[in-house]
């Protein structure tokens, strides 16, 4: 439920904070006043588009914030589940600031946008105002509402679930069976590109393997000219003037001090293995070179295999690996599109068995919609004559909608319309006065007809609707007095349900509150302002006299609203 409200420099209302209770609060003063401001600043606060008048005279900006309690399974936990909040300590802080530029809004701190605010403003709060479209006016509310009073929520959710299967199903099937000339120009560029890879025999070429033995065979002469140079550098000769001559000649001198010093011997034997050092040096360069050949059949082979992986690498990916890849996704393509009318059967069997499953389903689905709209009607025909509407009839009409793209439906010419509500299209439909056809209830012309009808359709839905908080502004437009008792005893009725938060000026109404708001207009440093307070009981009582007139008449007849409304009150807490 909405637990506190903060309103500042928000239109007329300079500061202004509203601890509202459970059950039924209602909003009264005079005409004027400014009642209905705080219904604009809640629906602010939830995600409405601000207007110009939004900024209070000689303020910058406009700051809401609202404090909402939540006790679990609503459908506001979802939502913020899915914007990762979870309210601390069973509540959550909203808040809405308002400049003349911009507007932040803020769930408990953080910075949410728009959008978000207004998918989760519907779960927490639903309002109703004289000239706005009611959510029960609405179609789809309408259907949403009738499935939730006859329990048939999880039985849609499979039909969505099905239907969702379907249309993927389809959009496989129309992928396959696209422009039959596109798929043949596909096939053949991916048969051009998988032969071209597999060709290339990538998966046996290790790359620097291959540029190793391409520089080796482009450079064999060189590498033939530094062999001799170092085979006469460092392998004897008839000059004797090679490192192997001269290590052998220092080896004869060595050898010889060693016979006269027996402590050289350690350095003659490193000389030695440096004489065979390098004799083993000189044998591997001879080696070598004896393998060099000038293989120029080779280096032409090389050079067209490191062209083609360049060409590959270019077409297909900066690696082997990438272009091995790109290779076997485009012959998984390659062999779907071959195959397409071997998928294609599948696929249609498959959609086939969907529709089956669909039909019967939402034919059960639409056989219990028919129980409960029955059952609806009946609770409503009650209703509807409890707020003075005796004459009226009320009902529900269950129709199919046609569509070329739907499902054959057995005993139906053309295809229905099948989607994850079903296939119903449901509308409320009232007949307001004896003699005249039942209609939408959206077309219906005269406010107070439409309040009481809503008030009968809230009261008998009251289990289904699960928003927490349901706010009425001035509902109860173009209902007499002699009417009046029985729209505050709905109200109420809402109330035990709900937390009710109602704008009123019928002292009938408020007599049922359980909470009373006065909102009066006060004159501060030469501007005027909207003031908002709580009333004690005491102060309750006089401000329903004050609404029904004036002297002990009206003194007398406000305590007997009150005396009335709590026997009421007394009555419903024993059922």
């Amino acid at each position: 439920m909405l637990a506190s409200l903060n309103i500042r420099d928000f239109a007329l209302i300079e500061n202004v904070t509203l601890e509202f209770g459970p059950g039924f609060n209602v909003v009264t003063g005079e005409t004027g006043a400014g009642k209905s401001i705080i219904v604009d600043a809640i629906a602010l606060l939830l995600g409405a588009r601000a207007t110009p008048d939004t900024i209070r005279h000689g303020a910058e900006t406009a700051y809401i914030e609202g404090i909402f309690q939540f006790d679990g399974g609503q459908a506001a936990a979802t939502v913020l589940e899915r914007l990762g909040i979870e309210p601390a300590d069973g509540e959550t802080i909203i808040t809405r600031e308002q400049s003349k530029t911009r507007s932040v809004a803020r769930i408990d701190g953080r910075a949410i946008p728009l959008r978000d605010l207004q998918a989760l403003g519907p779960t927490l709060v639903d309002i109703h105002g004289q000239s706005e479209q009611l959510s029960l006016l609405r179609q789809a509310r309408q259907l949403e509402l009738l499935d939730e009073f006859a329990g048939l929520t999880a039985s849609r959710q499979d039909v969505g679930a099905l239907v969702a299967e379907r249309r993927r199903v389809s959009r496989e099937m129309e992928s396959m069976t696209a422009d039959e000339r596109e798929l043949t120009r596909e096939a053949d560029l991916l048969k051009f590109q998988v032969d071209e890879i597999q060709s290339a025999g990538l998966e046996s070429i290790d790359e620097q393997e291959l540029l190793s033995e391409h520089r080796r065979l482009a450079n064999s002469r060189r590498l033939a000219e530094l062999v001799r140079s170092i085979e006469s550098a460092v392998t004897p000769s008839e000059s004797g003037g090679s490192a192997a001559d001269r290590v052998g000649s220092a080896l004869d001198e060595i050898s010889e001090m060693a016979d006269l010093d027996e402590s050289l011997a350690p350095r003659r034997e490193q000389l030695q293995a440096v004489a065979e050092l390098l004799d083993e040096f000189g044998g591997a360069m001879r080696s070598y070179g004896e393998s060099l050949e000038d293989e120029p059949q080779r280096l032409a082979e090389i050079e067209y295999r490191i062209e083609a992986i360049a060409t590959l690498k270019h077409k297909y990916g900066d690696t082997i690996q990438q272009v091995i890849e790109f290779g076997e996704a485009a012959e998984q393509r390659l062999n779907s599109i071959t195959h397409s009318s071997e998928l294609l059967e599948e696929l249609e069997k498959r959609r086939s068995e969907l529709e089956q499953s669909l039909l019967a389903k939402c034919k059960s689905l639409s056989e219990r919609r028919q129980e409960g709209a029955a059952t609806l009607t009946r609770i409503m025909a009650a209703g509807l004559r409890e707020v003075g509407m005796k004459d009226s009839r009320f009902g529900i009409e269950l129709s199919v909608r046609p569509d070329e793209d739907g499902v054959l439906v057995p005993g139906r010419d053309e295809p229905v319309r099948i989607d994850e509500t079903g296939m119903d299209s449901v509308s409320f439909v009232i007949s307001p006065n004896r003699g005249q056809p039942l209609r939408p209830v959206s077309s219906i012309a005269s406010g107070g007809e439409t309040s009481r009808i809503m008030l009968a359709l809230k009261a008998a839905l009251g289990e289904a609707d699960k928003t927490p908080t349901l706010i009425f502004d001035e509902v109860e437009q173009g209902v007499g007095s002699r009417n009046a008792r029985v729209i505050g005893e709905k109200l109420g009725s809402l109330a035990r349900k709900h937390q009710v938060l109602c704008v009123t000026h019928l002292p009938q109404v408020a007599a049922f509150a359980d909470t009373h708001f006065f909102v009066e207009k006060l004159s501060t440093n030469g501007q005027t302002i909207i003031g908002v307070r709580r009333l004690a009981k005491a102060d309750a009582l006089g401000e329903i006299a004050q609404m029904t007139g004036s002297g002990k008449t009206a003194s007398k007849a406000a305590e007997e609203m009150l005396r009335q409304a709590r026997k009421w009150k007394a009555g419903q807490t024993q059922d």
